[in-house]
């Protein structure tokens, strides 16, 4: 629990759950493309190819860019497009474009792909060395939680009578 008492771990674990929770959200959006849309398994999974490609070409450039940078500034950004890019997949339903999806999925992409390089690189930093692999351990840990608590949102929006999100 000492681990916790560090403002900037305890902050960047909550980034990681956060971050995390956007990727739950595959889960449901493959099964809404397949059986919402009529989509086969292969063109779903193509459907959402535009985060991954977002996320790891983003990860790769902002690592060596923006080594030296504010990780407070790089996380809040990160985070503001993946929440953007989640509120653009919302309301979706079966007269949207394939653009619509895309757009948010590759907005999304490019929040997770700033944060994760910065987020390893400040959890690490937050800790003195010989306590490294307690933060990689905290760092699976909450990515889990995060995986599980963006999943539990996702599968009360998802069914396969509706394929939209219910509006509360």
């Amino acid at each position: 629990m000492t681990l916790f008492s560090r403002a900037s771990f305890s902050a960047v674990m909550m980034c990681v759950v956060a971050s995390t929770a956007a990727f739950a959200v595959l889960v449901y959006t493959s099964v809404r493309l397949q059986l919402g849309f009529s989509l086969g398994p292969v063109r779903a999974g193509l459907a959402l190819m535009p985060l991954a490609l977002a996320s790891f070409a983003t990860s790769l450039i902002s690592g060596r860019r923006l080594h030296g940078k504010s990780p407070r500034a790089i996380l809040a950004t990160g985070l503001l497009l993946s929440g953007i890019g989640c509120a653009l997949q919302t309301g979706l339903d079966a007269r949207s474009s394939a653009g619509s999806l895309a757009a948010g999925l590759a907005i999304t992409g490019i929040g997770v792909g700033l944060m994760g390089p910065t987020m390893g690189a400040v959890v690490f930093a937050a800790l003195p060395p010989e306590r490294g692999c307690m933060a990689a351990g905290a760092m699976t840990t909450f990515r889990r939680w995060g995986r599980h608590s963006g999943s539990r949102p996702s599968a009360r929006c998802s069914s396969t009578a509706a394929p939209t999100c219910p509006r509360a």
